[in-house]
């Protein structure tokens, strides 16, 4: 169920009230995190997430936790946080990856989610929602973009990235696919691949067999499957677009990418 906007998000949540008033679970209360880049189905998990009876689900929309799509301050997320009757909190973290050990500090008892899902699609899926827009790839690559949340954080691995990959003659396709290999080596540079509070889930394994996925997701979470989380999940966008034409060592690059991300999937091709 996607966010229904303040008023509709209020009455959902109440609608779940008594079953977490009711929950006498020795779970404690925990924050899990969704990171990863936009339109790897980070949405889908969120919405999987907030259809189970016994969450509290943050939208990025919701301007009680978020202010024009970033989290805002700890102190304020903190009181939203205590403030549920949920012991599972779910809030997304995709404008504010680069402080994922930062919010894992924070909150004790925190968890990531981080959804992955094949570039080309996310690639396809950005040209559509945002044609033409270059990702302030351009400004990170100049120095010139800690302003914007895109460029607030660049590590040295990052930093490589650009300097061997970028070049001012880049599309916007190459632009897009260099955003997306920038956000993602934010789970290596974090230190995600070795911190068992990390669940990487890959969007085709999600969507091909919601099932079984969402009962890895809500063990994770220590929550009990509920059928309701897989409603409307589909597979129509798998491959719906042709990959789009990029340069060949930026290519290179992502799949090299891809399959590190694909290794750390508790479902992936590579683990079966």
């Amino acid at each position: 169920m996607p966010y229904k906007g303040r008023v509709g998000q209020s009455f959902h949540q109440l609608k779940k009230l008594p079953s977490q008033l009711l929950d006498n679970s020795m779970r404690s209360k925990q924050m899990i995190w969704l990171a990863g880049v936009q339109r790897s189905g980070t949405n889908m998990v969120m919405d999987a997430l907030d259809r189970h009876t016994l969450t509290r689900v943050f939208h990025e929309a919701e301007p009680s936790v978020f202010d024009d799509y970033k989290l805002r301050d700890n102190e304020v997320v903190v009181k939203r946080y205590k403030a549920s009757y949920a012991k599972t909190v779910v809030a997304k973290a995709l404008l504010d990856a680069d402080r994922i050990a930062e919010l894992l500090a924070c909150f004790e008892d925190s968890k990531v989610v981080w959804p992955t899902r094949n570039f080309a699609d996310v690639i396809n899926s950005h040209m559509v929602r945002w044609p033409g827009f270059r990702e302030w790839v351009d400004e990170i690559a100049a120095g010139h973009a800690k302003e914007n949340w895109r460029g607030r954080t660049i590590s040295t691995n990052v930093r490589d990235i650009l300097n061997q990959l970028y070049f001012p003659e880049c599309s916007v396709v190459d632009c897009k696919a260099l955003f997306w290999l920038c956000r993602n080596q934010i789970y290596f540079d974090e230190q995600l691949h070795t911190d068992d509070r990390a669940l990487v889930i890959r969007y085709e394994d999600f969507v091909q067999n919601p099932e079984n996925i969402s009962r890895v997701l809500v063990e994770f979470a220590g929550l009990d499957y509920q059928s309701a989380m897989i409603k409307g999940i589909h597979t129509r966008s798998i491959s719906k677009s042709p990959p789009p034409e990029m340069n060949q060592a930026i290519k290179s690059a992502c799949l090299e990418m891809e399959a590190r991300l694909l290794e750390q999937c508790v479902s992936s091709p590579t683990n079966e």
